[in-house]
């Protein structure tokens, strides 16, 4: 029989866990001295010695200085510019992976095994700019063209779907080929409305793994992630080399409370690739008390589990099309990490807790 040890509130703190993301010089002129006229004599003239001819160097040439770009004298925008009828093509990865490990004297009670919930969904999509309106911004249609979805649940495979596996043609998944959702979409990549659920979602009527699966593909919720993870300034602001802008972003971990985070952009540099002009984007985040808006009645009700040190680390990077306004790609990674020492009645040592949690989003424009 399994050594007994305190951990209602780590049971209840691990069920809310696995519900939970710049000329040269001219030559010098020689002068011209005209001499006076000379009296014919009959003296003969002197011998005169050879002259010397000295070869000169050449005069070394001066590289003219590189002329900086513009942007970094007058700074640059970088936001969103679409343009009505333009369309993209975009994939879009998102990775949401939970673990819980036991480190101690646990005995072999199955409640204290390792376990691990890991969700990995790639798509891609077109998007297709309907209208652009004021403020620029811009109505777009994004229809599915390709879907991958890979869910382990405890250690087990519960869902493996591919849509361009033949054998995957019945899957409910497999309805959402060539489905469509509209966002609206700001210049700074914030994304205010999102519609045309409904169609979709009533495909997936069903309470399987891949209807469940279905259901958050046609989600406000991960819709806004696939499409608006990336912040930038907007239009109203223009900026050099080196400065930067922020952001606050609200993860939800269940019962282990929230965590939220300040993403600090970086403007880091402007390549030209192809004859466009890209900037190159840098993020790294630290923690915050400040929660987005959609959380603070949540945070009211949180309170973190005691006895737990968390650790965290999020970082990113993107690419922008300066000239078309186009998001070339953007990765952001959060590892967040929780432990605790659980001191047990009668125990030769204390039980230690592990939870981690790690959220990938990866994007990249493709045609």
């Amino acid at each position: 029989m399994a050594r007994k040890i305190s951990i209602s509130f780590v049971i209840a703190g691990v069920v809310g866990f696995a519900v939970f993301m710049g000329g040269c010089a001219p030559g010098d002129e020689q002068a011209v001295k005209t001499e006076p006229e000379r009296k014919e004599t009959t003296l003969q003239p002197e011998a005169k010695e050879p002259t010397a001819v000295v070869e000169q160097a050449p005069e070394p040439q001066v590289e003219p200085e590189p002329v900086p770009p513009p942007e970094t004298e007058q700074g640059v925008s970088l936001s969103l510019m679409p343009i009505t009828g333009e369309q993209a093509t975009y994939r879009v990865m998102t990775q949401a992976q939970r673990s819980v490990k036991w480190e101690g004297p646990v005995g072999d009670d199955d409640l204290f095994e390792e376990s691990r919930n890991d969700s990995v969904l790639e798509m891609v999509y077109s998007e297709l700019i309907m209208d652009v309106g004021d403020k620029a911004r811009a109505v777009a249609q994004i229809t599915i063209e390709k879907i991958k979805y890979h869910s382990i649940v405890k250690n087990q495979t519960v869902l493996d779907f591919d849509s361009s596996r033949a054998a995957d043609a019945d899957s409910p998944l497999a309805k959402l080929i060539g489905r469509s959702y509209t966002i609206q979409f700001t210049p700074g990549n914030r994304i205010p409305t999102v519609s045309d659920l409904s169609g979709a979602r009533s495909l997936m009527s069903g309470n399987s793994p891949s209807e469940r699966a279905g259901l958050r593909i046609f989600s406000p919720e991960l819709i806004r992630i696939h499409h608006g993870s990336l912040s930038l300034p907007g239009p109203a602001r223009t900026l050099k080399p080196g400065e930067g802008w922020g952001r606050v972003k609200t993860f939800d971990f269940g019962l282990m409370g929230l965590k939220s985070y300040e993403k600090l952009y970086t403007f880091k540099s402007v390549e030209q690739s192809d004859g466009r002009r890209i900037a190159a984007i840098e993020m790294k985040a630290i923690p915050t008390a400040e929660v987005e808006r959609r959380f603070k009645k949540r945070q009211n009700e949180m309170q973190l589990p005691e006895n737990f040190d968390t650790t965290d680390t999020y970082t990113g990077e993107a690419l922008l099309d300066i000239d078309d306004g186009r998001i070339e790609k953007c990765h952001e990674e959060l590892h967040a990490n929780w432990v605790a020492a659980l001191p047990g009645e009668g125990q030769e040592g204390p039980v230690v807790l592990k939870m981690s949690a790690v959220r990938i989003y990866d994007l990249e424009r493709i045609d």
